[in-house]
């Protein structure tokens, strides 16, 4: 923590290791059937709900828009909670990508996992681990601390 927070400043709010060196866009899933996924070795997780979009990222509309920093899942969250039969409070583990610090912590909000004005209390470090946090966050490090 300390050495993070000594890290020098790239552009506020974001510190060096606030910052991925290359940002991609891109995800992988194995999908298999759940009958096929009996036989298999381990035990399977379901999809629940999946769903694509964005909210408006295109220059005019984006740069006037009363919600600027967004992460663009105000619209879509809702709908997947929806079709998986879950809320937040039922979510175990986060994995979100992050190119930047502050675009988690937008999802986080977005997704409903906390409200803009509790944010800085529910980020904290013990919070976030695989090991006793509230809401473990990016277990294999993320990009940040695994990627790049």
């Amino acid at each position: 923590p300390e050495k993070y927070d000594e890290a020098r400043w790239i552009v506020e709010p974001y510190q060096l290791y606030d910052c991925c060196m290359e940002n991609d866009g891109a995800a992988a899933l194995v999908l298999v059937s759940a009958e096929k996924a009996r036989d298999l070795r381990h035990k399977p997780a379901y999809l629940l709900g999946a769903t694509a979009g964005s909210e408006h990222r295109n220059a005019a509309p984006c740069h006037n828009a009363p919600l600027y920093a967004t992460s663009s899942f105000t619209s879509l969250a809702p709908r997947l909670y929806q079709m998986a039969g879950v809320g937040p409070e039922d979510v175990d583990v986060l994995q979100s990508y992050e190119n930047f610090t502050g675009g988690v912590v937008m999802s986080m909000i977005e997704h409903g996992f906390c409200n803009h004005e509790e944010a800085n209390d529910f980020i904290r470090y013990e919070n976030l681990l695989a090991e006793g946090g509230q809401l473990p966050l990016n277990t294999s490090g993320g990009n940040l601390a695994e990627c790049y």
